[in-house]
């Protein structure tokens, strides 16, 4: 877990060397997220979370956490969902809207109840992800996706809003 945390933080700090060095940069986003997920055994959980985009030629270079957990009123969740996703994708449409797909890999852990105690667990997980944003203006978007998590562990499917800030179509 660690390891992934480190990881994740090296990818951000190396972000603005490769922004310098980017001749035809489009743009960059920063996107906070939450929504709901549906789990592989029937359960509905909540998450948080957020994604850092970059931008370039239609193509999107993406590296996002997001938390999970299991959506109980009384009583403590059967699962905690952590993971650490970095994409690539592609995406379509004008100024004002917006289409994207991505694909990715990455690390995810947690913990779930077996036998009435909690047992950690680590695997790596493959993510495909679509979804649109209207963008009102060159800096903010409100965007919505549809997220598809598969590990050997707890597969689930996420649907996600959030609000895109930063450079988002190009500035004349």
């Amino acid at each position: 877990m660690r390891a992934s945390i480190k990881l994740f933080l090296i990818t951000l700090l190396m972000i603005p060397a490769t922004l310098s060095a980017q001749d035809d940069f489009r743009g960059f986003s920063v996107n906070p997220r939450m929504g709901i997920a549906y789990l592989s055994n029937s359960n509905m959980g909540v998450h948080a979370g957020a994604e850092l985009c970059l931008y370039r030629n239609q193509h999107i270079y993406s590296a996002e956490y997001i938390s999970l957990h299991e959506f109980i009123i009384l009583g403590n969740a059967e699962f905690i969902i952590n993971k650490v996703g970095f994409y690539y994708g592609k995406y379509w449409g004008h100024n004002w809207y917006r289409y994207q797909f991505q694909a990715g890999l990455g690390p995810v852990w947690g913990r779930k109840i077996i036998s009435e105690q909690y047992a950690s667990y680590y695997t790596v997980g493959a993510f495909l992800k679509a979804g649109a944003k209207l963008i009102p203006f060159k800096f903010a978007a409100i965007g919505a996706d549809i997220q598809i998590n598969l590990n050997p562990e707890i597969p689930n499917l996420m649907l996600m809003v959030g609000v895109d800030l930063g450079k988002l179509i190009k500035h004349d």
